[in-house]
């Protein structure tokens, strides 16, 4: 089995809340972790209609990062919602995520509300000090993985959403697409570390935007939970290095793993897709470019 010395936020998270078997898909199985595969095996998710929330919540973080790249004068609601047009650059069809048009139309008017509610109740002007570089869909910038050695033989990297200077310190933000509002402090506080130790910017602050409601979930940062945050990651990492199973965890979350068609437990994986499935639904279009 493949080792690994690289270690995120998210596939931490991944691996510990989500999904064990999901996390060794994704970084440790000899053709599912290959980067020359994951194109193929994405883009199945993405043309069997399982990528839209995917896809939504990546157009959501690029528009936002386009955005606050503007000088202040140019934040506005208006200009706003024509970046979300001119990223979202609709219709996606199959190819790009929604075989249905009324699937479609009905997450661009979603985007479309959230982004008018976030221009009427957000901060369009407050002193940014680090915002990662703008990606094109599909794109990776290498620059926008900040990365430090955490501990002998294990690199902490990440990528960050944006921070902000204010009176009492740096506050660093993470966009939240989901509806869930149950996310705990851990990637918070690992992103911390690493805007401290990659940065130089010492975070007074983390929180968590959730962008469909406009709520701050926010965490103070202090030498007492850093040094909490490391132990917990020390041990994570300890787990996943002595882990010779990686067990599945059928769930939901199915849903959106590319990676079912290579598991274990992939009949129970197609009862929660096809659940899943039937409890979203259609909705009735609406007025919108396409």
């Amino acid at each position: 089995m493949k080792t690994r010395d690289k270690f995120s936020p998210y596939s931490l998270h991944l691996y510990d809340v989500e999904c064990a078997k999901q996390y060794y898909f994704e970084y440790l199985d000899a053709y599912t972790s290959d980067f020359r595969n994951k194109p193929k095996l994405k883009q199945i998710l993405v043309e069997d209609g399982r990528s839209k929330d995917l896809v939504f919540g990546d157009v959501i973080h690029r528009v936002l990062n386009d955005f606050f790249h503007l000088v202040s004068a140019e934040r506005t609601e208006p200009r706003l919602i024509e970046i979300l047009k001119e990223t979202w650059a609709g219709p996606r069809g199959k190819e790009r995520g929604f075989p249905q048009i009324e699937d479609e139309r009905k997450h661009y008017e979603r985007a479309l509300k959230l982004l008018k509610r976030f221009a009427q109740t957000q901060n369009l002007n407050p002193e940014i000090t680090y915002l990662p570089q703008t990606e094109n869909e599909g794109e990776f910038i290498k620059e926008n993985l900040l990365m430090f050695p955490f501990e002998p033989g294990i690199i902490l990297q990440g990528k960050i959403d944006r921070i902000d200077r204010e009176e009492d310190g740096y506050h660093l933000i993470d966009y939240k697409t989901s509806r869930s509002e149950s996310h705990d402090d851990l990637q918070l506080s690992a992103y911390a570390i690493l805007s401290r130790q990659a940065l130089g910017k010492p975070i007074h602050k983390a929180s968590y935007l959730y962008l469909e409601t406009g709520n701050f979930k926010t965490f103070p940062v202090t030498e007492e939970t850093e040094a909490k945050t490391r132990q917990r990651i020390v041990e994570m990492i300890s787990r996943i290095k002595a882990d010779e199973e990686f067990a599945p965890r059928p769930g939901k979350r199915c849903y959106w793993c590319p990676y079912v068609e290579f598991c274990p437990a992939k009949d129970k994986a197609n009862e929660y897709i096809a659940e899943l499935r039937q409890s979203r639904g259609e909705t009735e279009t609406t007025d919108l470019p396409f």
